[in-house]
């Protein structure tokens, strides 16, 4: 089998990296779907697979990475609400509490859902956990 050769190229942010895709400056670009799904759906890119283990509603005709040739591939995005190491213990229950509470709200999760995003509220405890993972 024939590996893919690949040099990593450094961006700032998605908007720069999918302009040089468009005018062929790169080949290929790892893009979140919020970032993306615009120009997917002007036709400016064309979308090869989606990095889930299922496909994104949003792309249906888009297969996963994993459907187009990499067996078992899957990588998804992490957001989190971060605060100062200090914070009192209660504010960061209040917080999280909020942000789970806004993140299981109708209207929040039809908006997410309209990008490709499917919200995974956590706990403070297993943020923590996968951030030291990642950082060990």
């Amino acid at each position: 089998m024939t590996g893919l050769k690949m040099v990593h190229v450094t961006y700032k942010g998605g908007p720069q990296a999918l302009g040089d895709v468009m005018t062929g400056q790169i080949a290929m670009y790892f893009a979140g779907v919020p970032v993306a799904l615009p120009l997917v759906k002007a036709g400016r890119v064309r979308a090869m697979g989606v990095t889930g283990a299922k496909r994104a509603a949003v792309l249906p005709d888009v297969p996963t990475v994993a459907e187009a040739g990499v067996p078992g591939y899957e990588h998804i995005l992490w957001g989190m609400l971060l605060v100062p190491a200090a914070t009192p213990k209660d504010v960061v229950t209040r917080l999280s509490g909020a942000a789970v509470k806004a993140l299981e709200a109708a209207d929040v999760r039809q908006r997410y859902a309209g990008m490709g995003v499917e919200p995974a509220p956590s706990t403070p405890e297993r943020a923590s956990a996968y951030l030291n993972a990642v950082l060990e």
